[in-house]
Parts: C-alpha cells; sequence; structure tokens
C-alpha cells in the first residue's frame, strides 16, 4: 500500500519549491494517483459534477490538505487553483489521500484504502480504491453519487453520457443499489446584493447498503451530499462516506421540524453566497424506494 503519509510530509517539506518542481515530485511518488487525475481532467469527465468544498475541517478545524500537495493535484486537474475553496471532487477523493489530519472520525482517506465501501454494494475491494482495476477512483465515486444525487435529474441521463466508458464496469452493471433509504433537502431562499431573490437546495441521501444489517461491522449507510442552486442550470456533487445507524436515525429526527432555523452548509461544503452561519429555512424528507441504477 503506498504510503500517502509519507508522500505528503515530503510535499510539505518541499512547500517552498515552484509548483512545477512539486508537481514532478508528485508524479514520481505517486504516478498512479497522477495519472488518474491526468485522465479525469476535461470537458467531459468526472470533474464537471461537482461543487467546490472548503479546506477546513468543521469538525478538527484544521486544513484538510496542505497547499504543497492541494495544488499540483489541482493544477494537474485544470482546475482554479483555489487552496480555501478547491473542487470537491479532486478534494474529497485524490485530496483526502494525502490529508494528514485526525479528525473525530479517523483519517479522510480511510474510506477509499479499506474494502468497506465496495463490501457494502457487492462490488470487487478495489474499484473504490487509490488504484482501481477499472475506472478512476474519481469517476468511479462520481458514477456513484451522482445516480443518488441526480436521480430524477435529467443531469443522470448526462452523467450517463459522459461517464459510461469511463467509470468501472461493474459499477456501472449494479442492478440494484439499496433497500431503500431517505432524501433530506433544505432549502433556504436568499438575496444577494442587489441581485434578486434565489433558492438553494443542500440535499442529503442516505442509502441503505445491501450488504450491510445492524449487526455488521460495516456503517449500513451511505450519505451523499449534493447542491442544487437555483443560479446554476443543474445539481453539483459535494462528498459521500458510509455512515451509522445512529447517524442516520438523528438525521430523521432532524428533518421532523418541518421549518429551522438552523440550516447551514455541512461536510465542508461551499456555495456562493451562503453564510457560514445558520439559516431558517424549509425541511422536507422523502422515502426512497430502491433505486434500480439500469
Amino acid at each position: 500500500m503506498t504510503s500517502f503519509e509519507l508522500i505528503a510530509e515530503r510535499l510539505i517539506r518541499a512547500q517552498r519549491e515552484p509548483l512545477p518542481v512539486r508537481t514532478d515530485l508528485l508524479w514520481k511518488l505517486a504516478p498512479h494517483v497522477m495519472s488518474q487525475i491526468q485522465t479525469d481532467a476535461g470537458p467531459s469527465g468526472p470533474l464537471i459534477f461537482w461543487a467546490r468544498s472548503r479546506n477546513v475541517d468543521e469538525f478538527a478545524g484544521q486544513q484538510i490538505v496542505h497547499p504543497a500537495v492541494l495544488e499540483p493535484l489541482l493544477s494537474v486537474g485544470g482546475q482554479s487553483i483555489d487552496m480555501m475553496l478547491p473542487h470537491a471532487g479532486l478534494q474529497h477523493t485524490y485530496g483526502y489521500l494525502f490529508s494528514i489530519i485526525d479528525t473525530p472520525y479517523g483519517r479522510k482517506r480511510d474510506r477509499w484504502v479499506t474494502t468497506s465501501l465496495e463490501e457494502s454494494l457487492g462490488l470487487p475491494e478495489d474499484i473504490l480504491s487509490p488504484v482501481p482495476s477499472s475506472g478512476t477512483l474519481l469517476s468511479n465515486a462520481t458514477w456513484l453519487a451522482g445516480l443518488i444525487a441526480f436521480s430524477g435529474h435529467r443531469r443522470q441521463v448526462w452523467l450517463r453520457r459522459c461517464l459510461r466508458g469511463r467509470a468501472s464496469q461493474e459499477l456501472a452493471a449494479l442492478q440494484q443499489l439499496s433497500l431503500g433509504g431517505y432524501r433530506l433537502v433544505e432549502s433556504v431562499d436568499l438575496r444577494k446584493g442587489d441581485e434578486k431573490p434565489f433558492r438553494v437546495q443542500l440535499i442529503t441521501d442516505l442509502i441503505r447498503f445491501p450488504y450491510a444489517s445492524r449487526t455488521s461491522r460495516i456503517e449500513p449507510w451511505l450519505l451523499v451530499y449534493s447542491v442544487l442552486d437555483e443560479r446554476l442550470p443543474h445539481p453539483e456533487l459535494v462528498t459521500l462516506f458510509a455512515v451509522s445507524d445512529a447517524f442516520a436515525d438523528e438525521l430523521v429526527e432532524r428533518a421532523s421540524v418541518k421549518r429551522r432555523s438552523d440550516i447551514r452548509q455541512r461536510y465542508n461544503a461551499y456555495v456562493s453566497g451562503l453564510p457560514d452561519s445558520e439559516m431558517s429555512g424549509s425541511v422536507s424528507l422523502m422515502v426512497r424506494e430502491p433505486l434500480l441504477m439500469m
């Protein structure tokens, strides 16, 4: 297994070196990651389906990915080099591999270097790994998250068109993703300056893993977080990770209040014009039927 920790520390020691030097160093130390990012780049790749995110963990209060590492990742991916608000897809996949902070939930890379996601979905154990046997980590994660978050939206059609030849065929061939789940939609209406009011929906999808039970060691729910900003033509992905029964129960309980004053961006999401403080808005919780993938 690649020591992403040591690679990150090596790049941090070289942080005063120019970007081309650090980029070459990362190519030398992690060519399997850099080649995937290069494959993912472009106007019809997985990068186009993601929003931006914050590079500070909301629980640990620390910078998630050091700029010495994040800058070359964004550069190779053809994304704007913003150390505070990077591309969410690059940040939450390849960036997390090189995160060296501790959080209350463990290391950020844990979701990708263990096989629990694949076990829970009945997939080969390397499909959502740093070195997938087919597809790339980001294209596979985007396919999985997008088919959930974009369900019922025309964006899903475009995702299938762009990624069918890029994502793992084992993942694309899944017939049924879950036994059901929930969709929590938190809506706020805002005005930015003299612009007309706009609505932003913060969407949390919870999908019950088909191969997890309440007695399993595996966290039994997949959480996918996305944003539907009325100012944009389509929804955007923010992140995905597994959560416990207790987490899912708490989310359902939180949704019991239809109008709330404590709506906020979660999971390091960033939406332009939304305040960092809590907001007032409306909440809806929908029960999802088993989600057919094909």
